[in-house]
């Protein structure tokens, strides 16, 4: 059983499913309610029947508001939240109702089936397997409790049902995202296998490329030297000074293009091709930027690349901040934005979806015209 999750797999598409689970949410509310009220005229405790109800709208609000205010991943605490608070209604509804019909006695395991199936794209398939099938135990240790007589002859009759209205569309989508999430995991090899090929074949022009730069160094600086000393047919103390100038030049040309990181070559890009206005700055002192992944490195680039999109005629104003301690790294991108708060954060929604999912223990905010963004390698 796969240990991701189908919004570390797809981010984006996660993001554009919200709002199914909003819809979701809702019918939560409303099984909660309509079942609340066919059974409380015939339950033991009525207003245990308006209680558990009470508990699931307080989930589905719990669940909605986390998808809809925040695009980061929903962590395990807030998916441990809301089951558990659709656990305690489940328990509650069961026992409120008692021994009496069964329909009666399974209504709350509808909207707990619901709330599962809502928070499966968000949480690793293992962990929702476990919740769903520990959810179904307990429902069906409650039935016991409150009911152990069998129904129509048949001694476990309610137990038997009310675990399947609950794990039944739970673990029906687990297995789909289990299918969806090995596909694009073999379309990404497929990728990865062919983005490597060609840049084994561009190899022979990016290497002619560098040794060109290289050259172009040489004839600006070097060749009118030589040729200013061969022309005047003596060397004197000001020809040594400039030669060792020229040496020491080229030299820390040559190292800083060795030690420069991928961020930095990608900062000094954005530079040439951003507006006079735009200002990037990176601090990485540690030289850590290297430890970032592929998935993680087109995060970052999708995400500063896209504060364009909010900057407007000021230009983008950005600055990442790198520091290393043992083996995790810890950064802060800081960003001026050109919009207001909530209209950035609808801009900026995707990208920060997928940092969100790319990386670990992810928090930003976006006060006084600035994104915060703090993340974990």
């Amino acid at each position: 059983m796969s240990r991701r999750s189908l919004q570390s797999g797809d981010p984006i598409g996660t993001l554009a499913g919200s709002s199914l689970t909003s819809l979701a949410a809702g019918g939560i509310v409303l099984l909660a309610l309509v079942g609340a009220a066919s059974s409380c005229s015939a339950a033991r405790h009525p207003f245990g029947v308006f209680a558990a109800a009470g508990l699931f709208v307080l989930s589905a609000m719990l669940l909605h508001l986390k998808v809809a205010r925040s695009h980061g991943p929903l962590d395990r605490a807030t998916g441990l939240q809301v089951v558990a608070c659709g656990a305690a209604a489940l328990l509650t509804g069961v026992a409120a109702v008692g021994n009496v019909q069964m329909a009666n006695t399974a209504w709350a395991g509808y909207p707990t089936s619901i709330l599962l199936l809502a928070l499966v794209p968000y949480r690793p398939t293992r962990e929702m397997v476990v919740l769903s099938l520990t959810v179904a135990a307990l429902a069906a240790l409650a039935v016991t409790v409150v009911a152990p007589a069998g129904i129509f002859g048949l001694p476990g009759y309610r137990q038997i049902a009310i675990v399947l209205s609950i794990a039944a569309l739970p673990l029906g989508g687990i297995a789909f995202t289990n299918h969806v999430l090995g596909f694009l995991e073999h379309s990404r090899r497929g990728l990865l296998a062919s983005a490597q090929s060609d840049a084994r074949g561009q190899e022979t022009a990016i290497t002619r490329a560098v040794q060109q730069t290289r050259v172009s160094v040489l004839n600006r600086e070097v060749v009118p030297f030589f040729a200013d000393i061969s022309a005047r047919g003596c060397v004197d103390r000001a020809d040594r000074e400039r030669a060792r100038d020229l040496s020491e030049s080229i030299r820390s040309l040559m190292v800083a293009d060795i030690d420069r990181s991928w961020l930095a070559q990608f900062f000094a890009e954005r530079r040439e091709v951003g507006s006079s206005g735009s200002v990037y700055r990176l601090r990485d002192p540690d030289a850590v930027a290297h430890r970032m992944n592929l998935d993680q490195r087109a995060a970052v680039r999708a995400l500063v690349g896209s504060l364009q999109l909010t900057a407007g005629d000021r230009g983008v104003e950005c600055s990442i901040d790198l520091a290393g301690h043992d083996d995790q790294v810890e950064a802060m991108l800081t960003a001026r934005l050109g919009l207001p708060p909530r209209a950035a954060r609808t801009v900026l929604a995707p990208y920060l979806a997928v940092v969100g999912a790319a990386f670990s223990d992810v928090r930003f905010d976006t006060r006084a015209d600035t994104l915060t963004l703090r993340f974990s390698i």
